[in-house]
């Protein structure tokens, strides 16, 4: 993660999220940019599906109520709207540990 967030892709996505006319004006494809950044999050969110279903040992749609996909869907907005990893694990911890103290 670290080497896509210095690279030159990591820097237009960046820079497509901050400001997206100033990305245009300085070149870099919009439309590729943000289909890249797609793609990392899918990926992304490829890998933790699959890490869950390892741990689960079997998914159902009863493995997922209501109430979980709303948290995790909650989890990931606040961590994507984040500016900087600190910010996005803030949310993180913060929410998972509102949801930990109401049971």
């Amino acid at each position: 993660m670290a080497n896509l967030f210095h690279s030159r892709s990591g820097r237009a996505m960046r820079l497509v999220r901050d400001n997206d006319v100033a990305a245009e004006l300085m070149g870099v494809n919009l439309s590729r940019a943000r289909s890249s950044a797609f793609m990392v999050a899918a990926a992304y969110a490829g890998v933790g599906g699959a890490l869950y279903a390892l741990l689960q040992a079997s998914v159902t749609p009863e493995t997922f109520p209501l109430t979980l996909s709303i948290t995790l869907l909650t989890l990931m907005g606040w961590v994507a709207s984040a500016r900087s990893v600190e910010q996005s694990l803030e949310g993180l911890f913060t929410l998972s540990a509102r949801i930990w103290w109401l049971g």
